[in-house]
């Protein structure tokens, strides 16, 4: 059944209400698939504004960001960590997930570490220790590296943050077409 914590009804929304007790009518399978096709198009409108918004570096990685941005279904029992540092979700029987992000490998090679850092940014460090050498393109380098930091853009935040406001309609009105075609 569906839980009503995750998906609530404001009172001055009747055409919401209505097509909530049209989805809670059918069957806990059914729920779900409605649920699931509900989320998917909703999360178009926040894949279109991360492309959009992703950084956009013609020699590196930053490139393929735009690229390597979808919605990936979580299966039940799977476990996300969620925004940084992740606070880890698993989802139960009867629940539904959706992550979307930059989820594809481009090349083989994912670009969650370029996401992450053009997102949040990264702190000065100092890399490696006196005894370390290193090979960075066709160079090497022998001793400890001073990395001074990158600011991040907040790209994911900006992009969630602009389709949010458009995504709960989304999500009602790809919720309304799925019963149109499966439920009432």
């Amino acid at each position: 059944m569906l839980n009503d914590e995750f998906l609530s009804v404001e009172p001055e929304k009747d055409q919401n209400k209505e097509t909530l007790e049209a989805l809670q009518a059918l069957s806990a399978d059914l729920q779900e698939k409605g649920v699931r096709s509900a989320l998917h198009s909703g999360g178009n409108l926040i894949v279109r504004a991360m492309k959009a918004n992703a950084p956009d570096d013609k020699r590196t990685l930053g490139s393929h960001l735009a690229m390597s941005i979808n919605k990936t279904q979580v299966k039940t029992g799977a476990g996300v960590l969620t925004g940084q540092g992740g606070r880890f979700v698993a989802l139960k029987s009867g629940e539904v997930g959706l992550v979307i992000g930059p989820n594809k490998k481009l090349g083989g090679r994912s670009t969650h570490g370029t996401a992450s850092i053009t997102e949040w940014g990264a702190r000065a460090h100092t890399i490696g220790t006196a005894q370390t050498l290193f090979r960075i393109a066709k160079s090497y380098f022998f001793g400890p590296i001073y990395h001074p930091g990158v600011r991040g853009t907040g790209w994911m935040s900006k992009s969630m943050d602009a389709a949010g406001s458009a995504y709960e309609q989304q999500f009602y009105l790809g919720l309304e077409k799925w019963l149109d075609k499966h439920g009432r």
